[in-house]
């Protein structure tokens, strides 16, 4: 496999395909002047990568705006995909992409983390079962401090992001609610601020959902300044326990009983990194199993498209839609 992008993202891909056996990462693609690992090539140019290293598949860490070049590019040379969220900057190009994957006959995934983290699958679990009774509301909030983070600057410029936290913690989200609860999501109401200066992206996303059975669910996303702990937990309230998962922590099951579960889902002592590597490897699992067994990874970008649809959604009903 070979990178392209080897910022934040494509360092952690790196890391995480050395626990994946039948994976082996050859070669990257990066523009910038970072230092690469050593044992790899380092192309600056990702088409020259890809023609001249024998690559059976490629993991896209670029920035969202150059997604959609990059990933029919690699199906036209026909390999498997794996690629960050967002696919693509709008419901109608991921679309496209989407149809353009479907056709080429090649495994394409995208690499929703939160998917594969212990909590949420075990929290999807329960829901599953129906052990914890009817869902009735949701709670979501990610409230993250962005002082002092190393993030490139093309993120905070919309036109090259696509948009700002509605979109890149957004997706997440709106995901995992979606996929734990086992319901498509409808949106009814929506706010943005921009409160704390991240270039012309939004930094506050407040939406008010319903599930299909008509249970309301709440998600605040926000970007701050000088926040002291990111603020990260799903709570889902059903007839007989609530949950609150916490994706880099822990599930807690507090059952109407008066019985309380708790399940620390990772080793004792592990930086939040390993825990966001956690969830990276058992979704390149995912995608190689995908590979060797001929058949479709989940998720696929079909199953990504109602989500970038809510996003885009929700910049139309805020008037700020791309």
């Amino acid at each position: 496999m070979g990178i392209i992008g080897m910022g934040y993202a494509g360092i952690q891909h790196y890391k995480s395909a050395r626990e994946v056996a039948e994976l082996t990462i050859v070669a990257a693609a990066e523009l910038s002047n970072r230092v690469l690992p050593k044992e790899i090539k380092h192309y600056t140019d990702w088409r020259e990568m890809i023609a001249r290293e024998n690559l059976d598949a490629i993991s896209i860490c670029a920035p969202h705006y150059l997604h959609a070049e990059i990933l029919t590019g690699c199906l036209d040379a026909g390999k498997h995909v794996i690629i960050e969220k967002p696919m693509a900057v709008n419901a109608g190009e991921h679309e496209r992409l989407a149809n353009y994957a479907e056709q080429s006959g090649k495994v394409v995934m995208i690499e929703m983390t939160h998917r594969f983290y212990p909590p949420v699958q075990e929290a999807k679990a329960l829901v599953a079962s129906g052990e914890i009774g009817q869902v009735f509301a949701v709670r979501e909030n990610i409230i993250e401090s962005l002082e002092g983070a190393m993030l490139p600057a093309w993120m905070f410029d919309r036109s090259k992001a696509g948009g700002g936290v509605a979109l890149t913690g957004g997706t997440h989200m709106l995901d995992r609610i979606s996929w734990v609860c086992g319901q498509p999501l409808t949106l009814k109401y929506v706010r943005t601020g921009y409160d704390f200066g991240f270039g012309d992206i939004e930094d506050t996303a407040i939406m008010q959902l319903e599930l299909h059975t008509g249970a309301p669910v709440v998600l605040n996303a926000i970007w701050a300044r000088r926040f002291a702990d990111i603020d990260e937990e799903l709570t889902i309230y059903a007839t007989k326990a609530t949950l609150r998962v916490q994706a880099w922590k822990k599930l807690k099951v507090e059952w109407c009983t008066g019985e309380v579960q708790q399940s620390a889902c990772y080793e004792a002592g592990i930086d939040h990194l390993a825990k966001v590597r956690v969830g990276i490897t058992s979704a390149l699992r995912e995608f190689v199993a995908a590979i060797d067994e001929g058949r479709a990874a989940v998720p696929g970008p079909y199953d990504l498209l109602p989500t970038q649809r809510l996003v885009d959604q929700f910049y139309k009903m805020a008037g700020t839609e791309h």
